[in-house]
């Protein structure tokens, strides 16, 4: 849903929002990508009415059976896979295993977990906390950073970390700023830059810098949130509920 914040004599408030697919378009969606359908009853059919959900859901479905065997992939399987931050969680872990496949051989998949797994965490808290959906570049550099500062405190000892540094043999630093940035807007992709102004009625950090970037849903901003308050508990050991 969005609200359109523009005042002008000659255009007013303005509300729109996204609608619920139905079953049968969510049977055409699935059919497809080639899916396997849910029973009738499975309480997935309303989690998928909503369009990102019936996205992540099957590229999960599809791309599971790619990541049998890696050890840096942790999915959430049975009843409790039926939510909308499960799907988000399971989708993640299918980009983490993308990245191992494309950038193993060079030793750069460290990063774009690294990425994935910490550093957006860190940045969807702040933006959470800020009530913003936009940051300007240079905020993004210095959360970042900042996020950098608190893996090494917090995050760097953790047993995933142990084992996501053995699985991709990496040979870059712990915390490349620039290796970071470049797996969020390219590489892993979770973030998107626009060159130009937000988009209207946008919160954003008001900084000069119109170059903005933000996650590419505000469900995922919001999934990261909470993610890093659930990390503060337990840094990325055993796998909890998201």
């Amino acid at each position: 849903a969005r609200m359109d914040s523009n005042v002008s004599w000659y255009r007013p408030w303005a509300y729109s929002k996204v609608q619920r697919l139905n079953r049968n378009r969510i049977l055409d969606y699935l059919n497809s990508n080639k899916v396997e359908i849910p029973e009738q009853d499975d309480p997935i059919w309303d989690v998928i009415s909503n369009p990102l959900m019936l996205t992540l859901f099957s590229c999960c479905e599809t791309q599971y059976e790619n990541c049998s065997g890696n050890h840096c992939c942790n999915f959430i399987g049975g009843d409790r896979s039926r939510s909308q931050s499960a799907i988000i969680w399971n989708f993640l872990q299918c980009q983490i295993n993308k990245a191992m496949l494309v950038n193993k051989q060079r030793g750069a998949a460290f990063p774009d977990i690294l990425a994935i797994n910490y550093a957006a965490a860190y940045i969807g808290w702040e933006m959470e906390s800020a009530g913003v959906f936009r940051i300007s570049r240079d905020h993004l550099l210095e959360l970042i950073k900042k996020a950098g500062r608190h893996f090494e405190s917090a995050w760097r000892g953790s047993d995933y970390v142990s084992i996501a540094r053995q699985e991709t043999q990496s040979r870059h630093a712990e915390w490349s700023v620039e290796d970071i940035e470049d797996a969020l807007l390219i590489g892993v992709g979770l973030m998107f830059g626009n060159e130009g102004d937000a988009a209207l009625g946008d919160r954003h950090d008001g900084a000069e810098n119109r170059n903005v970037v933000g996650f590419l849903h505000q469900k995922f901003r919001d999934f990261y949130a909470a993610l890093y308050m659930r990390d503060e508990l337990r840094p990325f050991g055993q796998l909890l509920v998201p």
